[in-house]
């Protein structure tokens, strides 16, 4: 059978490497025989117990919750084609034990023995760099939840400054002229600034401002009190307005003619 061959070709590779370890006695002594029993490998005995209870391969797979392959693989000593870690492995030796009734304490370490040591020993030849990266699983949960958290936090603490700025109405700082201004003068010079890309309008009139929202006008003024309103309108609607009353004065021309005192 193929397993024979797979298990005796595993198991000559494992005792010639214990021979090596092994110190030999000196000249003159002796090796002390001990007769040794002889065991089946685990995926054998396995296979017999569950036939002996009367379990099919399908019963075996309904209780263990896996698929016959991985059964029969194990069965097999095949356990390299098993798609689990040597720890699950273990564990997948240990409930079939409890399945069955087996003493599990003997057969897994007798199943670690013969077939998972050499794969554990591969792994760990394996250098940092050629290993599989599984870090984002391996990190504790509260720490995965707390970066997820803050990476929500961050998206819609952004997403709620964009809403912010579409929605609130634009600023608008008039630095001249000042509320309740009187003047002789005809015209008025108007400066401010407001946000960028937005329609600033004096009385309705649409003027120019700069690309970073600073506007300056001259505006002419009407005899007595002029009433000007500013307003800075964003692209979606919202509007911020100022309101501001400027006194414009009539001069009183001074005339040598009409002086009282040269008249007499």
């Amino acid at each position: 059978m193929k397993w024979k061959t797979k298990f005796l070709k595993k198991m000559t590779k494992k005792i010639g490497n214990k021979l090596k370890d092994i110190d030999y006695p000196a000249p003159g002594m002796h090796f002390q025989t001990k007769n040794l029993e002889k065991k089946e490998p685990t995926c054998v005995q396995l296979k017999l117990l569950r036939e002996a209870k009367g379990m099919s391969l399908q019963d075996m797979s309904d209780r263990l919750k896996m698929s016959k392959s991985h059964i029969i693989a194990l069965e097999e000593c095949r356990s390299e084609d098993l798609p689990f870690a040597p720890i699950y492995k273990k564990k997948m030796v240990k409930q079939y034990c409890h399945i069955i009734n087996a003493d599990y304490a003997t057969l897994v370490h007798q199943f670690v023995e013969e077939e998972l040591e050499e794969q554990i020993i591969s792994q760990e030849k394996i250098p940092q760099s050629h290993k599989p990266l599984y870090h984002w699983n391996h990190l504790p949960f509260l720490f995965r939840l707390t970066a997820i958290l803050s990476l929500a936090l961050v998206f819609f603490g952004y997403l709620g400054l964009q809403v912010k700025k579409i929605i609130d109405p634009p600023k608008l700082n008039l630095f001249s002229p000042i509320n309740g201004m009187v003047t002789a003068e005809s015209n008025l010079q108007i400066k401010g600034q407001t946000d960028k890309e937005v329609k600033v309008m004096i009385n309705g009139k649409e003027i120019k401002n700069s690309e970073q929202g600073i506007f300056d006008e001259t505006l002419s003024l009407s005899p007595g009190v002029n009433t000007l309103v500013i307003s800075a309108e964003k692209k979606h609607g919202k509007t911020s307005t100022e309101t501001r009353y400027v006194v414009r004065e009539n001069k009183t021309e001074f005339s040598l003619t009409n002086n009282p005192l040269t008249n007499n």
